[in-house]
């Protein structure tokens, strides 16, 4: 996923959603991290970065990115 090849903000705004800071954050960090990561590897960048996100705001998060089309989940 990346920011030059979807809009993100703009698709999570016409779905009458905001994007807050948290969910940039989380969202810039899974980007960078590109490819397949797992929930705590991206809670291990986001965490070292932003220490005031725990663990349920990027479950929360992903979960939102989830009903939105943009990141898929999958069982290994």
């Amino acid at each position: 996923m990346s920011h030059q090849t979807l809009d993100i903000a703009a698709t999570i705004r016409a779905h009458g959603h905001r994007l807050t800071p948290q969910r940039q954050i989380i969202l810039d960090t899974l980007c960078e991290m590109g490819g397949h990561v797992t929930v705590a590897e991206l809670y291990q960048q986001v965490s070292g970065r932003f220490p005031a996100i725990d663990r349920s705001t990027v479950y929360r998060a992903l979960d939102f990115f989830g009903e939105l089309g943009l990141v898929r989940a999958t069982d290994v």
